[in-house]
Formats: structure tokens, C-alpha cells, sequence
């Protein structure tokens, strides 16, 4: 007879990680919240908010830059929603803004030098699409 497999339970009293560890935010991220738009927005169920609005450009956990300031943003943008107000938030904070999808602008990438912002960027502002 096989013996079972012994689990154990870790119990953590703190997170792994501080909230702000990879991303700091400052009072550039207070124009963010003006518009609507508070740092670390979450739509909830990724799948369940693409099958409600499917023919919206969705971008889960983005990532927001500028040249100046390198990250500045992050959360879930609907891009098809979200366009009027990074603009206004840009012409506010007088900078132009580059989306990247989660992973090209995260944890190791959350320091990237413009150059490459600009080479990953999804969309940018200031631009009609």
C-alpha cells in the first residue's frame, strides 16, 4: 500500500513581497486617479471581462511610461474606454504616455531605458487610431 504524500502548510505574516516593490507611486500617479484611473485598477476576471466586451482593446495589468519618469502607471486599461483619459492625463502631466503589456513592463523590466519603452509600447498618446 502507497503512503500518502505529506502536505504542509506555510502561514505567512506578511506578503512575499511589498506592494510597492517593483513601482513607487508619487504624485504623478494622483493625475491617473483624477481621471479615473487609480494605480493597480483590476477589472476582475480577466476572460470574464474580454467575454463582456469583446470588441474592446483590452490590456490586462498594463503598464504605464514616459520618457521623464520611466514607470508611472499600472493596472487593467480598456484601451477603447481608457484613450480619452490618458490623454487628458498626459496634456496634464505635459509628457507622452507608452502602454506595455504586462509582462514588457514588469518586475525586471520596470526599470527599461526609454529606447525600449518606445520599441515595446502598444500604443502611445498623442496619436489617432
Amino acid at each position: 500500500m502507497k503512503s500518502k504524500p505529506q502536505w504542509s502548510t506555510i502561514h505567512l505574516k506578511e506578503p512575499l513581497y511589498p506592494n510597492n516593490f517593483e513601482f513607487k507611486p508619487d504624485t504623478l500617479a494622483e493625475a491617473f486617479g483624477a481621471e479615473g484611473l487609480p494605480v493597480g485598477r483590476c477589472f476582475g476576471s480577466k476572460s470574464g471581462y474580454r467575454f463582456a466586451n469583446p470588441n474592446n482593446e483590452f490590456i490586462p495589468n498594463a503598464n504605464v511610461f514616459c520618457r521623464t519618469k520611466g514607470k508611472v502607471w499600472w493596472g487593467d486599461l480598456d484601451l477603447t474606454r481608457d484613450r480619452p483619459k490618458l490623454e487628458t492625463v498626459a496634456h496634464k502631466l505635459r509628457v507622452r504616455l507608452y502602454i506595455l503589456a504586462e509582462f514588457d513592463g514588469r518586475f525586471a523590466n520596470a526599470d527599461l531605458q526609454h529606447t525600449n519603452v518606445v520599441r515595446l509600447a502598444i500604443w502611445k498618446t498623442g496619436r489617432r487610431k
